[in-house]
């Protein structure tokens, strides 16, 4: 099995350097920037909201969640509904952002999956004025995409890392290459290293490293 780079999540990388601010289409899934870092991710078909996220999740209990919806036909904002629950309930507030973020990483799978199944042009950043983006915290980037990729990894080409001792790892992420090297753990990894050698130090990095 060859291992393949994803051309949309190289994509997206170039958008987090140029610390771009927009909107872009990938796979289907509208993502909005404000310097490089998300600040909405909008559904595709079959994506559940992040309600549903939430609620799955334990991190908001059913009882809650229904009032959320109600409040949401009548207008409401979801962020400000959810937090109120939580802090009724005595939880901490952020379990949003905890359950939006699950959320986003679940879409950004199934874009990245659409867009390099059927690759278009290079995705075209539309402008988009200051006052339509959302009043949410920005989610950086790179850990996010890092993490979707490292999700289908585990199903599609962490194996194909296993069965390549003698590969050496070279870090080309540009623009967020000490970002990936946190995110993956492996930052006294030598550029260069053998894959056998980092899979014996940390055992469970196939899928970070796919």
């Amino acid at each position: 099995m060859e291992l393949v780079s994803s051309p949309a999540a190289r994509a997206l990388v170039e958008l987090h350097a140029r610390a771009a601010d927009g909107e872009v289409t990938v796979g289907g899934r509208a993502l909005q920037f404000v310097e490089g870092a998300v600040v909405a991710l909008s559904p595709g078909p079959g994506d559940a909201p992040v309600l549903d996220h939430l609620e799955r999740a334990g991190l908001l209990p059913g009882e809650a969640a229904g009032r959320v919806a109600e409040g949401l036909k009548q207008g409401g904002d979801l962020r400000a509904l959810v937090e109120g629950e939580l802090r009724a309930a005595g939880a901490s507030p952020d379990a949003y952002a905890r359950g939006r973020r699950a959320c986003w990483v679940d879409r950004l799978v199934q874009a990245l999956e659409a867009a390099d199944a059927a690759p278009t042009a290079p995705a075209t950043v539309r402008p988009v004025p200051t006052g339509d983006l959302p009043a949410e915290p920005p989610e950086p980037l790179v850990p996010l995409l890092l993490d979707a990729l490292a999700l289908r990894a585990g199903e599609h080409d962490a194996g194909a890392v296993g069965q390549r001792p003698a590969h050496r790892l070279r870090w080309m992420v540009e623009g967020g290459a000490e970002e990936a090297r946190r995110w993956a753990l492996l930052e006294e990894a030598a550029n260069g290293s053998s894959l056998a050698t980092l899979l014996v130090r940390h055992p469970g990095a196939a899928s970070r490293i796919a």
